[in-house]
């Protein structure tokens, strides 16, 4: 072995014989599958571990493992198809595995993110990351004999080695079916593949050699990088060494190339047989081998020894606080708080240092120089009670609060400051300046008293009236600037104005017998088919003569419409509330003005399921409206409340209105009724 090498594996290795980690795996182990044995050993430092403790028992012929995502340790049992998560370390007999249902596994692939697996027998690999039963789960890749090597290099590139004549090597990355496709190298069997600085390397087992396959072609013609005698697995780790397990079996440290067949070994002692003998490096800070983001690492996690245990380099300067340091602010620079051999420069050390405005040795207050290393005086931002300062605002002008003289300038001090309304030299109110220094007048925007509310004006119809009085609801006054379409005293609903003085649904609980009377109307109700209900209603030839006004002004207005069906008893069963006045559907108005009417049309049918209404005014005998309503569930309408069909069944006459909110009403009662079951109702006037 190279002496180098052999030199930073034992040093490195101190650490492990003194806590030798068998329990929970700790970095810089480099753990053994022992297939014949069932159990994983940690050969590091090498030697005979034929001894040793192992550090997972119960095993069923454990033939592969890897570091995967959260750093776990994951091994394949090739005789019960699992793959079993052994981090912990101990008895592993009856434990769950983490995937099942796998056939004859015997080599792993892991990263931070994915655990691969190949299935020898079977000739496929499996993408098992997400754990569980894999028992008819489709493979990343299939095609092949039997697999006996699986590898992911450094640029990705995943490789398998298929053991069926004609025995080759696969660029299995892009995934898919394998059978037919060419080997990239070929030629001899290969339970083991590898790589070491940018180099291709193959274990080819009935040559007893390690091969370079990096350019691909026949390994049978070379060239190679050592002579070992039946190598299996390859595991590099850099600096700390290139090592083979093999079928002997021993493992040996090949990094320097040349004619291992006589030895020397690097460890001896374990219980193994057969092709496939996997090991892995548990990396992390302590391992004795720098990964990631690591500066250095001694093969401890120590601190005081130039590599701390976060695996810094341990040096004033760095921004981390190490040890031997009081503070550390990533530079050497003195002055600035923490000085160039990282000890805490503080207030109070008779030197004047960085944010310091004096330093007299001490810090107390009240001697010129407080304890904060601050100049007392007024104007200087800080207030310093013990000098006598109520404020400290950052200068000596009057009337911002602060005085001068650093003393506050409140509310209530008789003095009229620019911030102020008004000062009595008090903070009662009720005495025409309130207790904020406001003058106590409604519209200010302040709640007085005598007030029940303040919004900062005198308009009404804006929640508080010119008098500050609050307007709401049932105070008897419409107030359209809030919503309200009627205000009859009360919240109470059924009486023609409802609970929120809105629109929210002008059906009363009977049908309204002052409502202009259609004679000629008919009411058609189809709910046939679920999820494509249809309402249709017309009101034409009213009894007295209509105006436009009667129909509101839902264009640029504020005019709500509803649709009220009653039963043959005067019950109401089914009400549809059209809020859309100056509304937008699609992208033209909801509503639109004619000569003696209004059309409205929503293809959306967002109200209540509405689709059209037609109001035409006109003399006594004439005049009309229509309203067409329905659901179609496959474009997502469902708006037509449904059930009316039903409530509606033997029913002898029904009743339709239509309400304009703030104008009139029309309607009719229709006493021939051609059907009236659960899903159809039509009916008509004589």
């Amino acid at each position: 072995m190279n002496s180098v090498i052999r030199a930073a594996i034992v040093a490195a290795a101190l650490i492990f014989m003194a806590h030798p980690g068998f329990g929970q795996a700790a970095p810089g182990q480099i753990l053994f599958a022992e297939n014949a044995a069932d159990s994983v050993v940690d050969i590091r430092p090498g030697g005979d571990v034929s001894g040793a403790p192992r550090f997972a028992t119960g095993l069923a012929r454990p033939v592969a493992l890897c570091v995967g995502p959260g750093g776990d340790v994951f091994v394949a049992e090739y005789n019960s198809g699992e793959v079993t998560v052994i981090t912990a370390g101990g008895d592993f007999t009856g434990a769950p595995a983490f995937a099942f249902g796998l056939t004859t596994p015997n080599q792993l692939v892991c990263d931070d993110t994915k655990v691969l697996v190949a299935e020898g027998t079977v000739g496929e690999v499996t993408d098992i990351t997400a754990g569980g039963d894999f028992t008819a789960v489709p493979p990343l890749a299939f095609g092949f004999g039997s697999l006996s090597a699986l590898f992911e290099d450094s640029n990705g590139t995943l490789w398998a080695h298929d053991s069926i004549l004609p025995r080759r090597i696969v660029d299995v990355t892009a995934g898919g079916d394998f059978t037919g496709v060419p080997g990239f190298a070929t030629g001899t069997f290969t339970p083991g593949l590898g790589e070491r600085g940018g180099m291709l390397l193959a274990s080819e087992y009935n040559n007893a050699e390690i091969g370079d396959f990096t350019a691909g072609g026949d390994l049978n013609a070379g060239p190679n990088l050592a002579q070992v005698l039946f190598p299996i697995g390859i595991l590099d780790l850099g600096p700390l060494g290139l090592f083979v397990a093999t079928n002997t079996p021993s493992i040996y440290e090949v990094s320097a190339g040349g004619d291992f067949t006589a030895g020397p070994t690097y460890a001896t002692g374990t219980n193994t047989t057969g092709w496939w003998n996997g090991f892995t490096f548990v990396p992390g800070c302590g391992s004795g081998l720098i990964e990631g983001t690591e500066e250095c690492d001694d093969g401890n996690t120590v601190d005081g020894d130039g590599c701390d245990v976060s695996c810094l380099i341990e040096t004033c300067g760095n921004a981390v606080v190490q040890t031997g340091e009081e503070c550390d602010d990533g530079n050497t620079v003195d002055g600035d708080g923490c000085d160039s051999s990282c000890l805490v420069e503080v207030c109070g050390n008779a030197v004047v240092q960085s944010g310091e405005d004096c330093d007299d040795g001490n810090t107390v207050d009240a001697d010129g120089c407080d304890a904060n290393c601050i100049e007392e005086i007024c104007g200087n931002g800080v207030p310093q009670m013990a000098t006598g300062e109520e404020c400290d605002d950052g200068n000596t002008v009057d009337f911002d609060g602060c005085s001068a003289g650093c003393l506050l300038e409140a509310c209530g001090d008789g003095v009229l400051q620019p911030s102020e309304g008004c000062d009595d030299g008090n903070t009662v109110d009720g005495d025409g300046c309130d207790s904020l220094c406001v003058d106590e007048v409604c519209g200010n925007g302040a709640l007085q008293a005598g007030e029940a509310c303040d919004d900062g004006n005198l308009v009404d119809e804006d929640g508080c009236s010119s008098a500050c009085v609050v307007e709401l609801c049932g105070d008897g006054v419409v107030q359209a600037g809030l919503g309200e379409v009627c205000d009859d005293g009360n919240t109470v609903d059924g009486d023609g104005c409802t609970s929120t003085c809105d629109a929210a649904s002008f059906c009363s609980s009977a049908p309204n017998p002052s409502c202009a009377a259609a004679a000629k109307a008919s009411l058609s109700i189809s709910e046939k088919k679920a999820g494509n209900e249809k309402l249709k209603a017309s009101l034409k030839k009213f009894d007295v003569a209509t105006d436009i006004a009667d129909f509101g002004d839902p264009v640029t207005g504020a005019t709500v419409y509803g649709v009220c069906v009653y039963n043959d008893a005067g019950a109401l069963v089914a009400s549809l509330s059209i809020d859309r006045a100056t509304d937008t559907c699609g992208t033209k108005p909801c509503w639109k003005a004619g000569k003696s009417g209004y059309k409205y049309k929503d293809k959306e049918a967002a109200s209540d399921g509405v689709k059209k209404i037609t109001t035409k005014a006109g003399e006594s005998g004439k005049g009309k409206v229509t309203v067409q309503a329905g659901n179609k569930a496959n474009k997502g309408q469902a708006e037509l409340p449904t059930g009316v069909a039903a409530a509606l069944a033997g029913s002898t006459s029904a009743t339709v209105q239509v309400v304009a909110s703030g104008a009139g009403c029309t309607g009719a009662t229709l006493t021939t009724v051609k059907k009236a079951d659960t899903i159809q109702f039509k009916a008509k006037t004589p």
